[in-house]
């Protein structure tokens, strides 16, 4: 990219909750690149080249399997490919939010539409089918085109359940159960997941033995390497998947 980002930001948002970054991200952001290009072994420097694999691999984690994403969606992303390594430079993370905003939208956008769907009659008796795994398939082109699919998915799952051998009725309350489910979590999303998804391409396109760990994932691994808790007034360790009392702490 030929220009870096102003220094002062004026963030985009597109999503239902407007998550934004925070300046402590700016300036681990600008760190974490500071260390990757001066200390990593490889020394790699923040170049256009660089900065597309972190689109890719960023975008590859909103939507891996093409299912919520319009093709003009990607196309305006696509602006975004020889910028992220200015951005990264100065700390700027509107394009990353906004990525992820317009992503948040299409999926809540999907949840809505899959809970309306369970409303209408299925014949399971008709000839079709539905693709999977839909990571080489091409962006959905309309958003008829997205709702076709969403409504196959919707289909799809019904059938899978059809096969437990319950009745439709059943099945279609437990999809809805999982719908409300999946739209709690999306709700609980803050800036940090954003964050850590962003990190997580850039670091991996550098080194997949690279990771960035916010201080929950950081705490997490921790206490994942050294299989025991502290801090609590007590020493906790996990025992086949027991926790236990160690110790007692002061």
């Amino acid at each position: 990219a030929c220009n870096a980002a102003p220094s002062k930001i004026n963030y985009k948002h597109a999503g239902p909750n407007d998550l934004q970054p925070d300046e402590q991200q700016a300036v681990v952001l600008k760190y974490v690149a500071t260390l990757i290009s001066d200390y990593n072994y490889k020394k790699v420097p923040m170049n256009d080249s660089v900065s597309a694999i972190i689109y890719d691999r960023y975008l590859k984690k909103l939507d891996e399997n093409h299912n919520y994403l319009l093709a003009s969606d990607v196309k305006e992303f696509d602006q975004f490919k020889t910028q992220f390594d200015d951005d990264i430079k100065a700390g700027n993370l509107a394009n990353v939010f906004y990525m992820f905003n317009v992503f948040q939208k299409r999926y809540k956008e999907y949840v809505a539409f899959s809970v309306a769907e369970l409303g209408k009659n299925f014949d399971f008796s008709q000839n079709e089918t539905y693709t999977y795994d839909r990571d080489k398939m091409p962006w959905a082109a309309s958003e008829t085109d997205l709702h076709n699919l969403w409504a196959q998915r919707v289909k799809y799952a019904l059938l899978n359940l059809k096969l437990t051998g319950k009745e439709l009725a059943a099945n279609k309350e437990t999809l809805k159960k999982r719908y409300t489910s999946i739209l709690s979590q999306s709700n609980k999303l803050s800036n940090q997941d954003v964050f850590q998804a962003f990190m997580d391409a850039f670091t991996e396109a550098i080194d997949p033995h690279t990771n960035y760990f916010n201080p929950a994932l950081a705490a997490n691994f921790n206490i994942d390497m050294t299989r025991s808790l502290e801090g609590i007034g007590a020493s906790l360790q996990v025992d086949n998947e027991y926790v236990t009392i160690k110790a007692v702490t002061a």
